[in-house]
């Protein structure tokens, strides 16, 4: 019995074994994953430029390359230009699975340059200049001293009041650059004049002193004529006078200015006219013996700037009639001046920066005649200066016309 149920499970376990070996024997192999390379040619390029993107691949069925590309035949190439630096990614996809690889292009962007130049790079105190200036793979500019942001390529005018260097600088994805030019600015003739005293009484004298440098002649106004480039003359005017020096050298002209005040002492008006209630607004250097009683008047005024704001200190005077002397705008911008009346008179208006302003009004006798409202403007830096000598060899030019 024990020998019959042996005999069974050997022979059983025989069977087993033989249908472990039938499966085996009918197992269907794995598939290998997918295997692939990617080069690029060239691996660095500049913006514009393209490179040849190739990659091949065993056991896939497809690939795809990312950014921007999408699905690839398992073998090829293509063409690509990348605007910047880009790792490109091919996945390759069969039975066996996927598989990845990447390569970096890298994209230089070059560096910018740029330049400026000055069409003149010497001139005189206020002429103007103009800058040109360009540049290459930049996205912005910038120019110093005032002038700010620019476009990449351009011109500006300028009128630089010293001796300047104006840099421009650019900046773009390659980075910055800078470069410079100067302009000189060339005082033509640099002068100054003064007189001591400043105030005399009628009769009395003033010596005007004067320098300049660079200067090759001189003239002075009110009668004085051509003098030497440096020195000093007495002087004896009969009512309160400006002085202007002319100084002319190889360069252009420079020009300045020295007040001599004379005093005066006109006699009071009777009692009860017109005139005596206004006593006190005639000038200290009123230079009259007296004003005729029955034509005392006064005129009276304002004066504004373009935005209608007062201009206070500007000195009034009467034109052709220094005798009565002058009087200063207050913090109003008003001013009274007595004069005689029964005629048309005109009126200056004067203070340093702005441009002298004239303005005729009709004086009763014994009244009040109100000038028209002025609004006096600043002076323009650049002009040309012409000195009224009676020689016209001497009349200065603008450098670019001299010798013509």
């Amino acid at each position: 019995m024990q020998k019959r149920v042996l005999i069974s499970f050997l022979l059983f376990l025989s069977l087993f074994i033989v249908a472990s070996c039938d499966d085996n024997d009918n197992a269907t192999p794995e598939a290998e994953p997918p295997s692939l390379s990617v080069v690029a040619d060239p691996e660095t390029i500049q913006p514009g430029e393209s490179i040849t993107l190739s990659w091949s691949s065993t056991d896939a069925d497809s690939c795809d390359i990312q950014p921007g590309v999408g699905s690839v035949a398992a073998d090829g190439s293509i063409a690509l230009s990348p605007a910047e630096t880009t790792t490109y990614t091919i996945t390759a996809t069969g039975p066996g699975g996927s598989a990845s690889a990447s390569i970096t292009v890298t994209v230089i962007h070059p560096a910018p340059s740029a330049s400026i130049s000055a069409d003149q790079t010497s001139i005189i105190v206020g002429e103007t200049v103009l800058l040109s200036w360009s540049s290459a793979h930049a996205d912005s500019a910038v120019i110093d001293n005032g002038i700010g942001d620019v476009s990449v390529n351009g011109t500006t005018t300028v009128s630089p009041a010293a001796t300047t260097s104006y840099t421009i600088s650019v900046a773009g994805l390659g980075g910055t650059a800078t470069d410079s030019v100067t302009v000189n600015v060339n005082d033509p003739s640099p002068v100054s004049i003064s007189a001591a005293p400043t105030t005399i009484e009628q009769g009395g004298s003033s010596t005007l002193s004067w320098t300049s440098a660079n200067g090759q002649s001189a003239y002075i106004d009110n009668g004085i004529g051509v003098v030497p480039v440096n020195g000093l003359i007495a002087v004896s005017p009969d009512h309160t006078t400006t002085y202007t020096i002319s100084v002319i050298g190889v360069a252009g002209s420079a020009s300045a200015q020295a007040v001599v005040t004379v005093m005066g002492n006109p006699k009071p008006q009777p009692k009860g006219s017109f005139g005596e209630q206004y006593e006190d607004l005639i000038p200290p250097d009123a230079t009259l013996e007296s004003y005729d009683p029955k034509r005392f008047s006064l005129i009276t005024g304002l004066v504004q700037n373009l935005a209608n704001a007062p201009i206070a200190d500007a000195a009034i005077t009467i034109h052709d009639h220094p005798e009565y002397g002058s009087a200063l705008t207050d913090a109003d911008g008003r001013f009274s001046i007595p004069v005689e009346g029964g005629a048309t008179i005109t009126v200056a208006y004067q203070k340093a920066g702005l441009i002298t302003a004239h303005r005729k009004v009709y004086v009763p006798w014994n009244d009040i005649a109100i000038a028209e409202t002025i609004q006096m403007i600043a002076e323009d830096p650049a002009a040309t200066t012409v000195t009224f000598d009676g020689n016209p060899n001497t009349v200065s030019r603008p450098p670019e016309h001299r010798g013509e």
